[in-house]
């Protein structure tokens, strides 16, 4: 029953109706407490009985509650009255997307404005573990100062809360007192998924909203059929007629991001809206526009190139003319480069003084132990400080923060003892152990840090005061120039090679400001506090430098330019420190009968795999640098013999017949695959069975492989399945945290580097597991023996790499080989070493990083 006006419910007194839908009524209130307006939901009387009702209008108050984000409805109290209960929720002025679409459509540069905030506030919506279920034009709202906010979280999930015994997330037909044969969700904008009756995710919602981009942008419906069987049906199995048939002055660049929203398959789709944000961000802040008119320019694409060449000269006057234009108009300084270090070696960190008058800085030169530096801008000479084997962290008016004997990982710090030092050097005093990280807040007292504890790690500040915590992995933290936030790179648990920036405040509201970035991106905060800056270097060999709006998300490019670089620091005067990085991962391997050892690199970051155990065969993993990008798995003869790319992913291990390669593939799970080295199909093998992989063995049969994995809720456990895909079957006992298992040629045990350091074998017919007395702790297992009765192990951080034999019976020990490298400036991270079972033949990889500081001036 419809309330009167001067009814009130609990607080608020009932003024005008607003509307009224499936999930309650509207009314405009007056909050008498606060004496301001408001929106008050309300579940209709005559269905509040109804449990299925009651309980989805109860999930949409702790959705909608959960969430403080500009693009969201704010949502203010939530209550109960005399049997009636209601949301409260902001009173927004304006109209609905779908009234102002039905007026006519939306210029390009609103459409993308509006698209762009509703992505973000997706992304937060996800980021509290929601799904909205029901994206589409009639729950955006167009407020009259130009903002779009996502209202009626009514069809939300919570989807970290278990689902009821039976219940999935397949359109459900309600009954009662509702329309009949109402479907929950809308049906032209449902994904595939949950056309299917399967669960739906993030993702679910990233097809909706390509489905409302696509009505924005070419001003119908994507999916629409004359009944809803037919537009089902179009979901699963048609395209919608691309954008550029629509409306040709479209950019190509955001009908793929379009196309790429709704891909069929979850998997194929961006991963998450801040993704989406970012991509459509770049190209409203960087594409190039076809002027008014331009349909009339599309020519049919057999007439293109006569076209093309007829107006070559026309175009090439109007971009000088836009130039000549531009750089009227633009008064802006350009930006400008001054190089700071010219020694060989790798840069760690770098920051400005306080005043901005001195850089600090540390760096590993020629080959020797990390130490701090510090220079002038103006100046082409460093002066060392004394403070040896340490990292620098974060700079204060009187002193510094370092990282004592410190270690790097591809060029990220992932541990050492914090310690506080004079800005003029001594002798440093330790603070804190394991620490990967530390700033500063601006009143020079209080730092921020990030600790691991417990196998977890936890960004504290001050520190002791926990404020974040996570299985992955967390560095570079920046606090605020007001001290109440911290900026932190996340690093995905199940993904090492990517990472986000989040910022998080002292309430521990955590908040991901970017996309998904590749290899290490450190956040500085910019303009007094505004922006968040970033670099994020992309597959084309580029380095952008980001800036995101705190309070909006909204983000910009500042810049662009060629090669990898790592942002280090951005002073309060707005000049940057930048590393320019010369970055190659290579592989060296000694052929069988060879006298000296090949350089078998391929592109610019080979890492090794495995090798044949004829010596003659490797298997590597091609990535950008940094490992954050995989450019696919390889085969390469050590004859010398062009590599061949074998498909996508991480590459592990190589069947003893030559013929598999065991590899894995992260698209919204690990995929565990076997690669074909010549005929046949991939093919995948313990489904969703390990949330990561800690390394991999073939038997000798060639049909059997063993893994080691995180297995929910067990830790990491070793696993064994067959190349037909049988049930993985765990070997060994729980809680040894098993890596790096190597099978022995006889087919019996495999030894594995336990969580405690410790080389053990494990039978595998079953048995206690044997510590390997001979191996000293942290050694990694390369190969077995041939006749397996001892072990080829070695230390990945130790250089030169020295090989030793160790008997799995005893602790006899002796030095194998050792392999040199001539050059060790730069080297950083693990080296990887693999052997023949009669140590002939090896090959080992390497990465080497070079940088150099240079100062920036203009950027903005």
């Amino acid at each position: 029953m419809a309330l009167a006006p001067g009814t009130r419910v609990g607080p608020y007194e009932v003024r005008a109706a607003l509307g009224a839908g499936g999930m309650g009524e509207v009314y405009r209130a007056h909050d008498s407490r606060l004496g301001r307006e408001v929106a008050l939901k309300v579940l209709p009387t005559a269905v509040a009985s109804d449990p299925d009702r009651l309980r989805r209008f109860e999930v949409e108050a702790r959705a909608a509650g959960a969430l403080n984000h500009p693009g969201i409805l704010a949502v203010f109290d939530v209550g109960q009255d005399d049997g009636i209960r209601y949301v409260v929720s902001e009173l927004l002025e304006g109209e609905t997307l779908r009234e102002r679409l039905s007026m006519g459509g939306l210029p390009l540069r609103k459409g993308l404005e509006y698209a762009i905030q509703v992505a973000q506030g997706l992304s937060a919506i996800h980021e509290k573990g929601i799904v909205h279920r029901d994206l589409k034009p009639e729950n955006l709202f167009i407020t009259r100062d130009g903002r779009a906010k996502i209202l009626d979280l009514g069809l939300a999930k919570l989807v970290e809360a278990a689902p009821k015994s039976g219940e999935t997330d397949a359109p459900t037909r309600t009954h009662g007192a509702t329309d009949a044969g109402m479907i929950l969700g809308t049906i032209g904008y449902m994904s595939p998924e949950q056309v299917r009756g399967l669960r739906a995710d993030a993702r679910s919602d990233i097809f909706a909203f390509g489905c409302v981009l696509y009505e924005i942008l070419g001003r119908r419906r994507a999916f629409q059929g004359e009944t809803a069987a037919e537009t089902m049906t179009a979901i699963l199995r048609d395209e919608p007629p691309p954008l550029e048939e629509i409306d040709p002055t479209l950019p190509l660049a955001l009908d793929r991001v379009v196309k790429r929203c709704m891909e069929k398959k979850p998997e194929e789709r961006f991963q998450s809206a801040l993704d989406v944000a970012f991509a459509m961000d770049a190209l409203s802040t960087g594409s190039v526009r076809l002027p008014a008119g331009a349909a009339a320019m599309r020519m049919p694409r057999g007439r293109r190139g006569l076209w093309a060449l007829g107006t070559a000269v026309a175009l090439a006057a109007l971009v000088a003319l836009g130039i000549a234009v531009g750089q009227r108009l633009v008064e802006h300084e350009p930006i400008r480069y001054r190089q700071i270090t010219f020694r060989r070696g790798t840069v760690g960190a770098a920051r400005f003084s306080r005043d901005g008058q001195a850089i600090l800085y540390s760096a590993a030169w020629e080959g020797r132990p990390t130490e701090i530096f510090s220079t002038r801008p103006d100046a082409r000479e460093s002066r060392p400080l004394g403070v040896a084997n340490a990292s620098l962290l974060s700079v204060s008016t009187t002193e510094m923060a370092v990282a004592l004997d410190p270690r790097f990982q591809t060029s990220i710090l992932v541990g050492g003892t914090l310690a506080r030092v004079s800005l003029e050097g001594g002798t440093p005093r330790a603070m804190l152990e394991d620490v990967s990280g530390a700033d500063w807040a601006p009143d020079g007292e209080r730092l921020a840090v990030v600790h691991q504890v417990d196998d977890k790690w936890r960004l504290e500040y001050p520190a002791g005061t926990a404020l974040y915590e996570t299985d992955g992995f967390l560095a570079n933290p920046a606090v605020s120039p007001d001290g109440d936030q911290v900026a932190f790179t996340d690093f995905s648990a199940s993904d090492p090679g990517t990472c986000a920036i989040a910022v998080v405040d002292s309430a521990r509201h955590k908040r991901t400001i970017s996309g998904q970035l590749h290899g290490n991106s450190r956040p500085h905060w910019a303009h007094g506090g505004r922006e968040v800056w970033f670099g994020s270097s992309d597959t084309s060999g580029t380095t952008s430098v980001f800036a995101v709006d705190v309070s909006s998300g909204r983000s910009r490019i500042v810049t662009r330019f060629p090669g990898v670089a790592d942002m280090l620091d951005v002073g309060r005067d707005g000049r940057a420190l930048l590393a320019r990085v010369n970055a190659r991962a290579s592989i060296y391997a000694r052929a069988p009968g060879a006298t000296q050892e090949t350089d078998l690199s391929w592109l610019d970051a080979s890492n090794l795999a495995d090798i044949s155990a004829d010596g003659r065969t490797l298997v590597f993993t091609e990535s950008m640098v940094g490992g954050g990008v995989l450019y696919g798995v390889y085969l390469r003869r050590t004859d010398g013999s062009p590599a061949v790319r074998l498909g996508d992913g991480r590459a592990h291990a190589l069947s003893p017949d030559g013929k598999w390669v065991l590899t894995t593939v992260i698209t919204d799970r690990l995929h565990i695959m076997l690669l074909p080295t010549g005929a046949g199909e991939p093919r995948e093998i313990a489904a969703e069975v390990v949330t990561d992989l800690r390394g991999g063995t073939w038997l000798p049969d060639s049909r059997r492989v063993i893994f080691a994995g995180n297995s929910r809720g067990e830790g990491v456990r070793l696993f064994m399945t067959d190349t037909a895909g049988a049930r993985p079957e765990p070997i060994g006992p729980a809680r040894l945290g098993p890596e790096f298992p190597v099978a022995s040629p006889d087919g019996a045990s495999v030894a594995v580097l336990s969580a405690d350091g410790d080389l053990v074998v494990i039978p595998i017919a079953g048995g206690a597991p044997v510590t390997v007395a001979g191996a000293e702790p942290g050694e990694l297992p390369i190969q077995w023996s041939a006749d397996s009765r001892s072990l080829y192990v070695y230390r990945p951080d130790q250089l030169p790499a020295r090989v030793y034999q160790v008997d799995v019976a005893g602790d006899r020990r002796r030095l194998f080989r050792e392999i040199p490298i001539a050059d060790p400036t730069g080297l950083e991270g693990r080296m990887t070493v693999v052997m023949t079972p009669d140590g002939a033949s090896y090959a080992y990889s390497f990465a080497r990083w070079l940088t150099e500081i240079f100062l920036v001036e203009g950027l903005r």
